[in-house]
């Protein structure tokens, strides 16, 4: 069965070097590094973290109910890690034994991206997306057979604005590394159409794909891509590199992040909102390290907040319109239909920008950053409410 299969080469993923595993949390912590203790488990296989946007919510793969299944972990006062609890919702909507795990999520929280083999639902590993409601995420759905095939498709990451979708498939021409016996796959894209369908899925070219890669991580700006690769220059298995999307979809020259990399298998890289911390998977645990401003996107600004009623303290849906200030390009327009009201997106360096909430029966209102001298990640609080006219309150 094709899913006992990628049980076999996720095991095989997280054997931990036994050098690794003889590091104290003390010594880590005295190179920069840590072990999440509070989250690491002993006893079971831990896989595959992915950070909300604010950085306070962590979801994970792992095998504490016996099979993989998705867990969630909120970041407490104290800077450490909750007790992780099993997404119900999403684990029990089919058979016990159903495969599901590689968890990603929107920009805006709303949306829960993962893959999963469903008995008499899945013809193999296949993308599912799950909705945030008031009560909870909802029901998984297939994102579509345009990408899901009889193949192997997994791992998600969705871009900021929710339209193109990275994911890996197993190469077929070249499914095992002969030098580390790891599995090889290739990173795919697919974008939404018109109609909000997603088209067919092509292979990053190539310096990104070489032949063996894993664990896509977009990142904020939409343009930076992290990702594990077995490459010559490598540190040893699976190590981190970063990509930039360039003008005509080309990608430039992936560059190695000696700080974080180790001669195992180092995976699923995630940024903080602060920049200066990265969360990623290694020998069978997750670790954060401090990374220097060269690692992850241009430095930004995250704007938090919520869509209210003023009237009666309603959560509203909205839109939210981002437009270029210098050259009068419409950037990106974000559909907010979060249960709470709430919102979330970043801005860029190096720019001018204007940002206009929209409700329908109520008037728009706008916002200018001007972020030209932005040096340092920050981020502000936007409470946005609706009466008989839109008031922004700072």
């Amino acid at each position: 069965m094709k899913n006992f299969q990628l049980l076999i080469i996720v095991m095989l993923v997280n054997v931990a070097p036994a050098l690794s595993q003889q590091l104290t949390t003390k010594a880590l912590q005295k190179g920069g590094t840590r072990r999440i203790e509070e989250i690491s488990s002993e006893g079971y296989i831990d896989y595959a973290p992915v950070l909300s946007a604010d950085g306070k919510t962590m979801i994970f793969q792992s095998n504490r109910l016996g099979g993989w299944k998705l867990f969630e972990s909120t970041l407490e006062d104290n800077s450490t890690w909750s007790e992780p609890h099993s997404i119900d919702a999403i684990n029990n909507f089919g058979k016990k034994n159903d495969l599901i795990g590689g968890a990603n999520l929107s920009q805006d929280g709303n949306y829960l991206y993962f893959f999963g083999y469903f008995l008499h639902q899945s013809n193999s590993e296949d993308i599912y997306v799950s909705k945030k409601g008031p009560n909870g995420w909802g029901n998984p759905e297939s994102i579509g057979a345009s990408v899901n095939s009889m193949e192997f498709e997994g791992f998600p990451s969705i871009s900021p604005d929710n339209s193109t979708l990275y994911f890996i498939r197993e190469n077929q021409k070249n499914p095992v590394d002969k030098a580390t016996g790891e599995s090889c796959f290739i990173i795919y894209s697919t974008t939404r159409d018109a109609s909000g369908k997603w088209t067919n899925p092509k292979a990053l070219p190539s310096p990104v794909n070489t032949g063996c890669e894993r664990s896509p991580k977009i990142m904020e700006d939409g343009k930076t891509l992290l990702f594990s690769s077995i490459r010559e220059g490598g540190m040893g298995k699976y190590d981190l590199y970063q990509s930039t999307l360039q003008d005509h979809d080309t990608w430039s020259s992936p560059v190695l992040l000696k700080e974080v990399n180790t001669e195992g298998n180092d995976l699923s890289p995630n940024i903080t909102a602060s920049g200066k911390t990265l969360f990623y998977a290694r020998d069978n645990g997750f670790y954060e390290t401090k990374i220097s401003h060269k690692v992850g996107p241009p430095r930004h600004l995250a704007v938090n907040g919520f869509v209210k009623n003023n009237e009666t303290g309603e959560p509203l849906d909205s839109e939210i319109e981002i437009i270029n200030r210098t050259t009068g390009e419409t950037i990106s327009i974000l559909i907010n239909d979060n249960p709470e009201g709430l919102f979330s997106f970043l801005l860029t360096a190096g720019t001018i920008y204007e940002v206009t909430f929209k409700s329908e029966g109520f008037n728009p209102s706008s916002t200018t950053y001007d972020l030209t001298q932005l040096t340092e990640n920050q981020t502000v609080e936007r409470h946005v409410t609706f009466g008989k006219l839109m008031n922004v309150i700072f």
